[in-house]
């Protein structure tokens, strides 16, 4: 299990650096740097606009108030939708990459820091 999650994480890396090779293409073509953001990549994977919303305000007039934490997420998913799509990419493989490490015992017994 631990060597598909790695494998997942690693190709998602690589799709990473194509996806910011691809954007230096455009930007070289046509002269203007136009970003791919995630939004992009979820619409053309999920078929569907993500349906984050940024303000307060855009919410839907209903008796229930979302809550502190609601509000929150949705915040954060309205960002991480307008960030461009080889860092968030690249930023969920290297997780994957980094959580999924081996860990080996030392010679005195103890495991290693993470971040060794």
């Amino acid at each position: 299990m631990i060597f598909l999650v790695r494998l997942l994480g690693w190709s998602l890396m690589i799709a990473a650096v194509l996806v910011a090779s691809l954007e230096m293409l455009m930007a070289l073509s046509t002269g203007t740097y136009i970003s791919l953001a995630t939004r992009d990549i979820w619409t053309l994977l999920a078929g569907v606009p993500p349906a984050f919303k940024a303000s307060l305000a855009q919410w839907p007039e209903t008796t229930s108030v979302p809550s502190k934490l609601g509000i929150l997420l949705n915040h954060v998913g309205a960002i991480a939708m307008e960030i461009p799509a080889w860092t968030m990419v690249g930023s969920v493989g290297g997780l994957l990459v980094l959580t999924s490490r081996v860990h080996r015992l030392h010679q005195s017994g103890h495991y290693r820091r993470l971040f060794r």
